[in-house]
């Protein structure tokens, strides 16, 4: 299939790369969370058992079960390279990475001309697509993980406290309510920092058909 005719490849300024991610993500949300609910909700419970106990153990889990949440989505922007559309996993107990429609994808990438990419001569939209994201993603970074900050600051102080001879303060259920903040900030989290990989996926659809 000649990509060239694809929405993806052509030449974007830096605002309309951000632009064409965020209503890649708003048009297809629903099927980025069902290729890729199971892996995340392991993800987010793992991490929030993580971030309570500091078990490196746990942290190394959810960073593995975090690479696969990225592959789901991966696999569905690759399809969307070749195809130029996303379709919807068969079923909400599938983890989607390396379905029959992603395969083809990546076949019939391989099987394309390579492309040489000058990425020198991109820089300037490279950084500017890279730091307005990450600008962006931060600022909501904030907002989406305030409830697991406070939480986690008010460990701290009662253990500190208790450390002095104070009182801890803090109610026997606390444990469970922060792992449980902890995994409901870092599955939300999850999928506002994948929108990155939209605008990277139009980013990358831009340079490529400059450098055809």
């Amino acid at each position: 299939m000649d990509n060239t005719n694809l929405d993806l490849y052509k030449k974007r300024s830096y605002r309309s790369i951000l632009a064409a991610g965020l209503l890649l993500y708003a048009a297809n949300w629903q099927k980025f969370f069902k290729a890729s609910w199971i892996a995340t909700t392991l993800y987010s419970l793992t991490a929030g058992i993580a971030i309570h106990t500091g078990n490196k153990y746990a942290l190394a889990v959810a960073a593995v079960l975090l690479v696969l949440g990225i592959l789901c989505i991966w696999g569905k922007l690759k399809e969307h390279s070749v195809s130029g559309s996303i379709s919807n996993p068969p079923t909400w107990f599938t983890v989607n990475v390396l379905n029959k429609k992603n395969m083809a994808a990546v076949s019939n990438s391989r099987q394309q001309p390579p492309i040489h990419y000058a990425f020198g001569r991109h820089i300037g939209i490279i950084l500017a697509v890279t730091f307005t994201s990450m600008l962006l993603l931060c600022l909501a970074s904030i907002i989406i993980l305030l409830p697991l900050i406070v939480i986690k600051t008010a460990s701290i102080v009662a253990y500190h406290s208790q450390l002095i001879g104070d009182a801890s303060g803090m109610p026997a259920y606390m444990p469970y309510l922060s792992v449980a903040t902890n995994a409901a900030c870092m599955f939300v989290h999850f999928y506002i920092l994948i929108i990155s990989l939209m605008h990277c996926h139009y980013l990358f659809g831009s340079i490529s058909s400059t450098d055809k």
